[in-house]
């Protein structure tokens, strides 16, 4: 009589615990694929948002390609042709881009809340990253289109690991949210840099060379063995870890060099293509304003994170022009 009364105790608390536990996870999945939604809603027009502008980018630098290089247009009707259909695709992806972006904004707007705070966060900065690239697109600024492209890409990438590593709901994540007001973690002050101070000085110093004395003259940068005998490395995913390693030489034309690794010759080609971007822009700006001698500070602000994504890594070394002769090489008198 004792043991069937115990049985049937441990029986119902079996069912009891079940159904509970069936209960969590079904609550917990939906609430799951609740986000995933949410977040498939608001990335469908951040991704289309990108494809238009990134087109119409390539659209408006082959029609300013075609504009200098067949200055009397009149004599290439061809060229004419083929200059103004791209001024009118240029136009068109720029007024889809931009439409994508509304939309865009108006799904994170309104789905925003659904998400853990870390995606949130990453979600409101490719919505500033995108608009950015709005601008730069507008603006004709090609390569810092490119590159901010890239930047975007490896948000979306961050995106989509962290929603794929989404854990089942957490009971405690409400607490924690709660008693975790105010603090908001800085990835990118809290990082930890490859490029010790005194190399960033060096190689600032090379950058203003550049743009001074070595201004009109060109300079060679030599790339790692590995880089010429497997250039599919420059546009493979796993760049980053394949060139981490890896030696590059900045060869001036006065015969100052530098050897340098992957994350120093991403800052310095970055800043280089910001300068080469920004000047033409100061140097118009001072003869409209008739001055004659003037001091011009020119500030960039960047993450050595962000610089050394895949995508980002990609993008900046297509930008280059490397020599056929490697670093790394033996070096012998000519």
């Amino acid at each position: 009589m004792t043991d069937t009364f115990v049985n049937s105790i441990d029986w119902k608390l079996l069912c009891s615990v079940s159904a509970l536990l069936l209960t969590y996870v079904v609550f917990s999945w939906n609430r799951r694929e609740s986000r995933s939604e949410a977040l498939s809603k608001v990335l469908e027009p951040f991704i289309l948002a990108m494809q238009k502008l990134a087109e119409a980018n390539k659209a408006r630098l082959k029609a300013e390609k075609l504009k200098r290089s067949y200055p009397p247009h009149e004599k290439h009707p061809e060229v004419v042709e083929r200059f103004n259909s791209f001024v009118q695709s240029y136009n068109d992806l720029v007024s889809a881009g931009a439409d994508a972006c509304k939309e865009f904004e108006r799904h994170l707007a309104s789905r925003k809340f659904r998400f853990p705070s870390k995606v949130g966060h990453t979600l409101q900065a490719v919505k500033e990253e995108l608009f950015r690239l709005g601008e730069l697109v507008n603006q004709g600024r090609f390569d810092q289109g490119d590159l901010q492209l890239a930047r975007l890409c490896d948000l979306h990438r961050d995106i989509t690991a962290r929603a794929t590593g989404w854990r089942i709901y957490d009971p405690l994540e409400g607490i924690r949210k709660y008693w975790g007001r105010g603090k908001h973690h800085d990835d990118e002050t809290g990082e930890e840099s490859e490029i010790s101070k005194k190399r960033m000085e060096r190689l600032l110093a090379l950058i203003f060379k550049r743009a001074t004395t070595q201004a009109e003259n060109t300079f060679v940068v030599h790339p790692p063995t590995i880089l010429l005998q497997h250039p599919e490395v420059a546009t493979s995913d796993d760049v980053v870890e394949k060139l981490r390693d890896s030696i590059f030489e900045i060869v001036f034309q006065d015969g100052d060099y530098e050897m340098v690794t992957l994350a120093e010759l991403m800052v310095f080609t970055y800043q280089l293509i910001f300068l080469a971007a920004e000047l033409p822009r100061v140097s118009n700006a001072l003869k409209e304003g008739d001055v004659g001698e003037a001091t011009v500070n020119l500030s960039v602000k960047f993450s050595e994170t962000q610089l050394m994504q895949p995508e980002m890594v990609k993008a900046l070394l297509s930008k280059i022009a490397f020599s056929d002769d490697p670093a790394d090489g033996e070096k012998t008198a000519a």
